[in-house]
């Protein structure tokens, strides 16, 4: 069993059952953080009232990739949560890319 405060990883490299129950753990709040790959940017069932915050570690400059991997956070009226991404500044020139991002979004 997972302590509240255990830190799961999620990627493609782990068995189907693994991502599985780690899921299950997060969406039960048995695990309150959750580090991972693009593979959980797309088709996760985990609602925006679990879900309060989303750190990108590197930027993607696809605007669909972005979208999903944040798109959790904010839905269905839910205002208390946030969506940081990390840049470095060799990456200034993709903050104006994550600004458009945002604008196109609303």
């Amino acid at each position: 069993m997972l302590s509240a405060w255990q830190v799961a990883t999620l990627h493609g490299q782990k068995p189907q059952h693994e991502r599985a129950q780690i899921l299950a753990d997060f969406r039960a709040k048995r695990c309150m953080i959750m580090i991972a790959t693009s593979v959980a940017s797309r088709g996760l069932d985990i609602s925006s009232h679990s879900l309060k915050t989303v750190i990108n570690f590197d930027f993607s400059r696809d605007r669909d990739d972005h979208i999903h991997r944040v798109g959790r956070t904010g839905r269905a009226g839910v205002t208390d949560c946030q969506a940081i991404t990390l840049l470095t500044t060799e990456q200034k020139r993709e903050a104006a890319i994550l600004v458009n991002i945002l604008e196109d979004c609303n």
